[in-house]
């Protein structure tokens, strides 16, 4: 039977596009996207409501997705940005996990470290490379001071790309003034900083340009 979400979209059980005889059980999750389960428990994202359907591997199974989870303060990639962000968070569209681990003596965290995903962990500061087509690709880095994610935005910066910072509050101006000059956004909860045409999955834009990669 298919199954009604509150987003008022069918969501019945999908061919696992490893293996067709096999099927993909629809989940839901406050602040995620579609989130698929395989029989073997690989977590797949997946959508079918914008477009071609499109079903894509993003953690090796349940225990991976949720170390990701608790590294990047339960939040990876969703339709909705969660209204406050609890501490200063870099999103990168570049893969700059090892520099910043070596800029900021960040080591290797094995347990989210699995399939496309390589994470690094320090005292106040954890970043995490993500590789999922059609959803979320580049770094994604949580900091407890705003040095330490200005530090990483630089690395990150120098890789190319494109970046974001999101921080409950202002970075300091002699902070910014080590970076190249970014786009201001003030919002109700935070202070944004973008670097860049930065696009998320929530942008249909995103999707298109990925969801065939």
């Amino acid at each position: 039977m298919p199954w009604l979400r509150d987003d008022l979209q069918s969501y019945g059980l999908r061919a696992d596009p490893r293996d067709p005889s096999s099927r993909l059980l629809p989940v839901w999750l406050v602040h995620d996207p579609r989130l698929w389960l395989a029989l073997d428990g690989r977590v797949y994202y997946g959508s079918h409501i914008d477009g071609p359907e499109y079903l894509t591997p993003a953690f090796e199974d349940v225990c991976h997705y949720c170390e990701v989870l608790a590294l990047l303060d339960g939040f990876v990639v969703a339709f909705m940005r969660p209204l406050v962000m609890p501490r200063p968070r870099l999103e990168a569209s570049s893969f700059a996990g090892e520099a910043i681990a070596r800029e900021l003596g960040l080591a290797p965290f094995a347990p989210a470290s699995r399939g496309a995903t390589r994470a690094w962990v320090g005292p106040g500061l954890r970043a995490v490379e993500l590789d999922i087509p059609g959803f979320k690709r580049g770094t994604d880095v949580v900091s407890d001071t705003t040095e330490g994610i200005v530090l990483a935005a630089a690395q990150a910066l120098d890789g190319g790309g494109t970046a974001r910072i999101t921080s409950p509050e202002p970075l300091d101006a002699d902070l910014l003034a080590t970076l190249p000059a970014p786009t201001r956004e003030e919002l109700m909860t935070s202070h944004v900083y973008i670097w860049g045409k930065h696009a998320d999955y929530e942008d249909d834009r995103y999707r298109r340009r990925h969801r065939g990669s």
